[in-house]
């Protein structure tokens, strides 16, 4: 399956191209602390990001380690969870002082401001789930290039890997606005949530 996530990735990059000049492309993981997937997936992205900088030379592509604390500890967030600390008004809280609060400012500072002004084009967000859901793309309903995103990888999902059968992929949209969506990967213009479990 992971040529079927790299040629996912590179299907993603090839359609972000068309967004502006170098768009900014975050893949990020670890935003809860035990989940390893997305941890999985960005080691294995950053061990290919020369190939992937010639591959893709005019998109700027990153890796985000959403919750490094909370991953050396084990444990899904420090004090929050931090997959729910980036809608608008949360984000706006003065007054919040979770490490999670914190690290979620810090996040859209680099990555935003949220919305369609975000410095970050696309935000991949990667994560593992112990819910019997299978591999799941999240997507919201304001992004019509993550919507198209899912339908390409739920129309060539069972072509990914003829050496084993294949894992069922479910789409899931959310109805919100970009301003209510509180997920790390609403922070960029353009949004995608991947759970494995």
């Amino acid at each position: 399956r992971l040529s079927m996530r790299l040629n996912t990735l590179s299907y993603l990059l090839s359609t972000a191209n068309s967004l502006s000049p170098h768009p900014r492309i975050v893949i990020s993981g670890g935003t809860h602390g035990n989940e390893y997937t997305g941890v999985w997936v960005l080691q294995r992205l950053q061990l290919r990001s020369a190939e992937l900088a010639e591959q893709h030379p005019s998109i700027a592509i990153e890796t985000l380690f959403a919750n490094p604390p909370a991953h050396a500890a084990n444990r899904r967030f420090i004090d929050d969870d931090l997959n729910r600390q980036f809608s608008a008004a949360t984000l706006a809280d003065t007054t919040a002082s979770s490490f999670e609060a914190g690290r979620a400012k810090a996040i859209a500072a680099d990555m935003g401001p949220k919305g369609a002004a975000a410095d970050a084009a696309v935000c991949i967000d990667m994560h593992t789930t112990t819910a019997n859901m299978g591999c799941t793309v999240i997507v919201s309903s304001y992004s019509t290039l993550a919507l198209r995103a899912a339908a390409f990888v739920h129309t060539h999902w069972d072509d990914a890997d003829e050496a084993s059968p294949p894992l069922p992929l479910r789409v899931m949209v959310e109805e919100c606005s970009q301003c209510e969506a509180a997920h790390l990967a609403s922070v960029a213009r353009h949004g995608i949530e991947i759970e494995v479990g």
